[in-house]
Parts: C-alpha cells; structure tokens; sequence
C-alpha cells in the first residue's frame, strides 16, 4: 500500500481535479485505489458521477469523532464504500476504487467538524496512533494497491497528518506565482525534515506547476518562474523534477467529468497522465512501476535533467527489493552499462540467469542478448559467442530479438552457422521484418548467403512482388556465389520499376554473372538512366558509373568517374558497399577494389571479385543453410 498526498498552499490550482484523474488512471492500469477526503472543510471526491455516497457511509469526520466518542479506534469498514465508474463488462480488466470521503454530509455535519480539536487531538487523545490505525485498517480491510489522500491547502494540522504522518509521496500542487514562492519552501523544508529525521520511512515529493497559462511567453516570464521555484524545491542533493499541468479552456471542468476516463487523448489527461507515472515510479513495490522508472528514466537525457543525487538511491533500493527478479536486474544491469560500469552489469546479469523467472523464454533469451552485448563491449568475444550460441540452441526469438541476435554475431566475429539461420528460420517474419533482420547484413560472401536463404524461405513468390525483398536477393546472390536464379530475379525486378538506376545496374550485373559475360546492352541503358539524374557523392556511384564506362571500353570517362570515386572513399573512412565484390568493403579494402578496376579498365582483367570467387553454397560443415 503506497499512499500519496496531495497537496496545496493556496487553492484553486485544481488539486481534486488532479487527484480523481490519477485515480482514475490507476484503476485503468489494474491497481486498486483507495480515496480519502481529508479536504474536510470544503470536501469533493463524493461530487464527481460514480464516487457518490450511495450507501450514505461515514466518512472521515465521523471516523473521528466516534474514535473521540468511544476512546478506541472504530471498524473503517463503515466508513468505506465502493465507486462504480465502469461497465460491467470492464470490471475484469480495471482496478476497483474505494472512497473514504470527507463524512455524512447531513446537518450535523458542520458541528461534528467543529468540535474536533486536531491539536488536542494528538496531545490527549494518541491521535498519532489512531491514524497509524487508520492506516493498519486501510491494508486489511481494502488492501489497496495505492491511497490518494485529498489534503487541505495552508499551514495546517490536518495538512501535517496528511503530508508528514500518513504520506509515503507528496503530491505539491502550485500555480507559479510570488504567493507560492514564498508560501511552498517552509512547507517542503518540513516535510523533508520529517525524513530526515525518521530514517525507516522516506517521503518523496512530487511538485506539478499547475493551471499554467499556455501562452507565448515572449518576455520570459514563466520561463523565469520556473526556474525560482526549481532552486527554491530543490534540496542539496539534486534537482527536483517539476511536471506541469496547462490552463485548459473546456465546459466539460463544469460537469466535472474525468479526463482520464472520459477524454484519454486529450491534453489534460496526458499531463494527468505524467502525475501517475511519477507516482508509480517512485513505489518500490509496484513492479511494474519500477520497470517504468527503469526504462524511461534511467537513460542519459533524463538523468541530466534532474534527480541528480537520487538515481543511486533508487538503484540501491531497486536491488534489494528485486535481487531474485531477473527483468528487474536486466534493466538495472543496463544503467550500469550506461554508466561505463560493465563489470557491475556483467555481474548482476550472471546473476539474472541464476534466478527462477529467468526460465521464461523470452526473459531468458533477453537476459542472455544483454550479457552477449556486455561482454562484447569489454572485449570478452569467447564469452559473448557462448551467449549467443546458447540462445540459438533452444530458444524461439521475436523479431526484435532476431535482429540483435544477428547484430551481435556479427560484433562477436562469429561465422554464420546452420544453426543460427536454423534460429531465425523457427520466426514467422513478414516482409517489414526480414528487412529489419537483413538491413546492413551485407558484410561477407557468407552473410549474404544467409539473406538469400531468408528471402527465399517461403519462395520466390512470395517476395516477387515487394521491389525492395527483390533487390535485396539480387545482391545477395550475386554476393554469395549463388548465380542460377539470377535471370529470374533480374526479369522480376526490372518488371516492377524498368527504369530506376540502381536496378538497372544490378540487372546488368546479374546478367554479366550468370552468363559469365558483360551484356554492353544493359550497361548501355543503366548509363542512359545515369544521364538523367544529377550526380551523387557517393562512393559506390562513382565506382559503379565507372565500371560500366570500363566494360564499354570508354576508358577516358571510365577512370575520370573511378578518380571521383577514389576521393569519395578518402573523405568518409567507414564501410560501404563495393560492387566489385558484392558485400561491403573497408575503406581500405574499397581503396583496394578500385585498383583493380583500374586495371580491368585499362587492360581488360581482372574479373569483378564475385565472379572469381567459388560459390557459397553451403556451409563448412558440408550441410546446406536450409533445414
């Protein structure tokens, strides 16, 4: 059980409003939530539609003037009771929602209120251990996941039980102005005092800018408001995060309707959202929370803009709650990555496949991705390739997984294997995904061979009317060797777009290696192609204009293109790819193919790469790639 308060020094910042939202989004997110109306002079949880007061329950008021009555705590099973905002065929999937309002708001109301002494209370009464009570009853009665406790605004007693006694989390709710400046940092100076001084229990703050005008802010005025309250909320230790809540212009504030609920893409119900997610991140034992916090915000432009000396305290706290949860450590292993601490990941994932749940498939698979990435980031490439081949031994991956799978076997200057394409086979790819899989896969003769089995698992058919799948296995086989479908592939490809450059090229390529000899034809009409486009900066362009100047004997032209090429390669050293050979070449090794088209334009030899080299039919262990 979390409790949060909310709170405000002033009012009309829409505190209510605030909290009946998060409520809400709670409840649709699975977790069961308890309100409490302690806004007891000016109550208003029991107005909004479905968290009325049908049963006529007590409420706070009641609670504790019988508590003053009887001289013991009463049963708060009678002053509870249930709200009904869903459909019955909702109620499954939502958490439930309980109310504690304000009280019976009867003509005795008023003066039950007013004979409550909340000083004497506490001095003469043990008002402290009635409501430590209150609590202990809350969790057993109605075992919420979460209480949201409605608070008065000011400097006042019931704002003190509210924010420093029963709070785990202070929601503070502020318009930014002078008024707040002033008013708010004695009040949070109190509550972290509180803190302080308890060390068994910590209270976090949650400060939300609300009512914010949405308007140019040409002079800085927000701009500099903002910023004061920042170094007036913050403590010595780090930045408080300030989330903000816009004015916003709707008749539907009238009818007082739920935005979270009834308006879920809206603005408001976005900015509403922020507050919940704020508040499920910081509850250590919402582990679904905890999982947020750790994806969304322990990342480099998060940790810059706040919560600088609290990132630490939260990872520690994390640790000891979910040491046996294997997600859970995965995820904190990737902020020791992130922080250039690979040894501590290394360890807490070594750790994660210790654990019970790491036997799921999919954590499992997860896990072991990031162990294989770490080790490859220290330079431990024996441990990453045992990783990986684990992995391909008896898992079933998604796509994701088998994209970082391929990725890192090649980081880990791992060969490709029958069982590794075995692996990706096990998938049910669709045409998006096998371009996710293949995309820079194009590296080696070997590689090349596993994108022409991936597109050709299902058959030619299935991929000849996809332009991109088609020139992708033009490349492929002709950088693997593999040269008897293509004419088929070439004809396809040609069918579906006759003029675009790039697949007249490899067209005419295509054809030069299947029938072992240049057709001038089809080099004639790529460079007709070339004549209409303005020229590229890019490597590969020059290279490939040259080489077809080179087969039509236009040496003048050919090695003005191939010089072109040349100071392309110097200007970008990385990678690219060559089609002298059909996969991609080093900077070095490009330098390299483009001495050898020298000589193939100046004297005739020798043959493109690709065609020199034997086909890649099948693996070193005799078997063919296919299952």
């Amino acid at each position: 059980m979390y409790v949060s308060t909310f709170y405000s020094y002033k009012g009309g910042v829409g505190r209510t409003f605030a909290i009946m939202n998060v409520a809400v989004e709670l409840a649709k997110n699975g977790r069961s939530v308890l309100l409490v109306d302690f806004d007891l002079e000016a109550p208003g949880i029991d107005t909004f539609a479905g968290f009325e007061n049908k049963i006529d329950a007590g409420g706070m008021v009641q609670f504790v003037s019988d508590y003053i009555e009887r001289k013991v705590p009463p049963d708060v099973s009678g002053y509870i009771y249930e709200a009904s905002i869903w459909p019955d065929e909702q109620l499954a999937a939502k958490g439930k929602i309980w109310v504690m309002p304000a009280g019976r708001r009867n003509a005795g109301y008023d003066q039950l209120l007013s004979k409550i002494h909340w000083q004497q209370l506490y001095e003469e009464r043990e008002g402290f251990f009635l409501f430590e009570d209150l609590k202990r009853q809350w969790e057993s009665e109605v075992s919420p996941d979460y209480v949201l406790i409605d608070s008065r605004t000011g400097h006042t007693d019931v704002g003190g039980i509210c924010t420093r006694q029963l709070a785990d989390l202070v929601v503070i709710l502020f318009t930014p102005n002078e008024q707040n400046l002033k008013g708010l940092p004695p009040i949070v100076k109190t509550i972290r005092r509180e803190s302080d001084t308890n060390l068994d229990r910590r209270i976090e703050l949650c400060f939300v800018a609300s009512n914010v005008p949405s308007l140019d802010d040409e002079e800085g005025i927000l701009r500099k408001l903002m910023a004061r309250f920042q170094r007036a909320l913050s403590d010595d230790n780090s930045r408080s995060r300030i989330l903000t809540v816009t004015r916003y212009d709707s008749l539907q504030l009238l009818n007082q309707d739920v935005f979270t609920l009834l308006r879920p893409k809206s603005r408001l119900a976005k900015q509403y959202r922020d507050i919940f997610q704020y508040i499920v991140e910081q509850n250590l034992d919402d582990r679904l929370g905890v999982l947020d916090y750790l994806k969304n915000r322990v990342r480099p432009e998060e940790l810059h803009k706040f919560e600088d000396g609290f990132v630490n305290r939260r990872i520690e706290g994390i640790l000891r709650r979910y040491q046996s949860d294997s997600e859970v450590l995965m995820w904190v292993a990737r902020y020791f990555k992130m922080r250039s601490k690979p040894s501590e990941a290394i360890s807490l994932l070594e750790k994660a496949l210790l654990t019970k749940n790491s036997d799921s498939s999919q954590i499992g698979v997860a896990v072991r991705l990031e162990l294989a990435e770490t080790y490859i980031t220290s330079q431990q490439l024996e441990e990453a390739s045992a990783q990986l081949k684990q992995i391909i031994d008896r898992n079933i991956l998604d796509t994701i997984q088998i994209h970082r799978l391929v990725r890192l076997w090649r980081l880990a200057d791992l060969a490709p294997s029958p069982e590794l394409v075995t692996c990706i086979n096990r998938t049910d790819l669709d045409a998006d995904a096998i371009e996710l899989v293949i995309h820079d896969m194009s590296e080696s003769p070997e590689w090349q061979q596993v994108t022409a089995e991936l597109l050709l698992r299902s058959g030619l058919h299935a991929i000849e009317t996809n332009e991109d799948l088609l020139h992708s296995l033009l490349l492929s086989l002709i950088g693997a060797g593999r040269f008897e479908l293509l004419l088929e592939v070439s004809t396809k490809l040609i069918a579906l777009d006759p003029q675009k450059v790039s697949n007249l090229f490899n067209v005419a390529m295509a054809t030069w290696a299947a029938n072992r000899e240049p057709n001038c034809l089809a080099f004639e009409q790529f460079l007709k192609a070339v004549d209409r486009l303005d020229e590229s900066e890019d490597a590969n362009y020059f290279q490939c204009v040259s080489l077809a100047y080179g087969v039509l004997r236009n040496k003048q032209t050919a090695l003005k293109y191939l010089q072109k090429a040349y100071e392309l390669n110097a200007e970008v050293p990385i990678s690219k790819f060559s089609c002298w050979r059909y996969y991609d070449a080093s900077q070095a090794e490009f330098d390299s193919d483009l001495n050898e088209i020298r000589l193939f334009i100046e004297t005739g030899n020798p043959l493109p790469l690709f065609l020199r080299d034997q086909h890649i039919e099948t693996m070193e262990s005799g078997e063919p790639f296919r299952e």
